[in-house]
């Protein structure tokens, strides 16, 4: 079985899946939230100043724009924070001590 997720303008930058979603953040500035077996679109966050990346667990999903944090809940979608390091670089992105990112390489552990 093969599915699209169809909806964003721009080329994606970034996915992440859950057991149940998968989320696309592109250049288009958005970051969709789709459920993984139907191919909806559940969610359009479109709140970002530039282009997104993401990084998802069961229970949050990290969104980060530039040198922002923005921190939703997995479930709800809601935005429970926003975190602005003093000094970011976005060289570097990790999790749980990986990088998952590095110099504009995106890399699967």
């Amino acid at each position: 079985m093969s599915l699209r997720f169809v909806g964003h303008t721009g080329p994606i930058c970034s996915i992440t899946v859950t057991p149940d979603r998968v989320h696309t953040a592109s250049n288009d500035k958005t970051l969709r939230v789709w459920c993984k077996k139907s191919g909806e679109c559940l969610r359009i966050l479109e709140t970002f100043e530039h282009i997104p990346t993401d990084i998802a667990d069961e229970r949050f999903l990290y969104v980060i724009d530039w040198a922002d944090v923005h921190v939703f809940d997995a479930l709800t979608l809601d935005k429970v924070a926003r975190l602005h390091p003093p000094s970011a670089s976005m060289d570097e992105c990790r999790c749980r001590g990986r990088a998952m990112s590095h110099r504009n390489r995106f890399h699967i552990h």
